[in-house]
């Protein structure tokens, strides 16, 4: 009996055994599925926080692309728009739907195609400005960036206006071309200043050869202007400032200098005798520029009588200076005597010339 007593004993405590490794079994299987649970319900909260800022970005950029100026296009890989902004209608006059479906290149100006069309194929960030027809017609100038999409989703152009921006600029600079042109010009005759003519003489002077300055004043006109008015002064100024340009070489440069003073800059080419012509020349315009107008003409030439702008001018004005002394009505190349107290009528090399205007 003892050995069934203790028989029954072992399968008790056997029977106790299994049923404790059982539970402990069970106990972890619960365990297990409490912590996927768990796992799971912080995955769903992760998704669920991820899908409402998801739909927060969405809903603002949804927002930014209804209100803005700017026209923002999804483009595929082959260009074609898969989405387009309100913004399009009023900017471009072309709705969404008319957009969508289409390649946007056919916005764009044929000059500018290309180069959108590599913005797009090259897979980068680029930008840059291109000309757009909208749809009356009108072409429009913009700026364009275009920005490749993640995952080969294409990329996203948007297509800002500076159409006034760059008129405006336009007009700055017209405007600042036209102010440094009148910083440069007579208001009356339209000729070079005196500032720029300087300018140019210095300039000329550092190149290689020679050149002559003809300084021509006009005899008598504030006699004529007094008597006459000084709107008809000024129509006689314009007068033989015309006249000066239609008889001298398209190469001079001819300068008003201020009042009654004219200065002509011309390149030595073919000597002195070529220099002498031009100066009977414009002598014989000026006098046509009204009825008993005549004038009187100095001459200097470089390296002879001067190396720089201030130099060769002043020479100019000695050389004008006794031509006024001898009578005026004529012409007097600069010579170092006339700076030596030379009487104005002494004979020089250039005598057989001087006092003949009219040749």
């Amino acid at each position: 009996m003892p050995d069934l007593i203790g028989m029954g004993e072992i399968a008790l405590v056997a029977g106790a055994a299994a049923a404790t490794g059982a539970g402990l079994i069970w106990a972890a299987a619960r365990m297990r599925l409490a912590r996927q649970a768990h796992e799971l319900r912080i995955r769903d909260w992760s998704l669920s926080n991820l899908r409402s800022e998801l739909e927060e970005r969405e809903e603002l950029l949804d927002a930014f692309l209804t209100h803005s100026f700017d026209v923002a296009i999804h483009l595929d890989a082959d260009g074609a728009a898969i989405a387009v902004s309100p913004s399009c209608q009023p900017l471009l006059g072309y709705s969404p739907a008319d957009m969508v479906g289409h390649a946007c290149f056919d916005v764009i100006h044929p000059d500018d195609v290309a180069l959108a069309q590599d913005w797009v194929a090259s897979g980068g960030a680029r930008e840059g400005r291109v000309r757009v027809r909208r749809r009356d017609g009108h072409l429009l100038t913009m700026d364009a960036r275009c920005r490749p999409l993640p995952d080969r989703r294409g990329a996203l152009f948007v297509l800002s206006d500076v159409t006034k921006r760059v008129e405006m600029e336009a007009q700055l600079a017209g405007t600042q071309a036209r102010v440094m042109v009148m910083g440069e010009r007579d208001g009356l005759t339209g000729l070079a200043n005196r500032g720029c003519f300087m300018t140019t003489l210095d300039a000329v002077l550092r190149e290689p050869g020679s050149v002559a300055v003809l300084l021509l004043d006009l005899d008598r006109f504030g006699t004529i202007n007094e008597a006459q008015g000084h709107a008809f002064g000024d129509l006689v100024l314009r007068t033989a400032a015309e006249r000066l340009t239609r008889e001298l070489p398209e190469a001079a440069m001819i300068a008003r200098l201020g009042d009654d003073e004219f200065a002509v800059l011309l390149r030595l080419t073919d000597g002195e005798m070529t220099v002498a012509a031009h100066a009977r020349d414009s002598l014989r315009a000026v006098e046509a520029a009204a009825p008993g107008l005549s004038a009187t003409m100095g001459l200097a030439v470089s390296p002879r009588d001067g190396a720089d702008a201030a130099a060769l001018l002043r020479r100019a004005e000695i050389a004008l200076h006794q031509a006024k002394l001898a009578g005026g009505g004529a012409y007097r190349f600069y010579e170092a005597r006339m700076e030596a107290g030379r009487a104005p009528d002494e004979p020089s090399h250039h005598a057989p010339a001087l006092m003949l205007a009219t040749g």
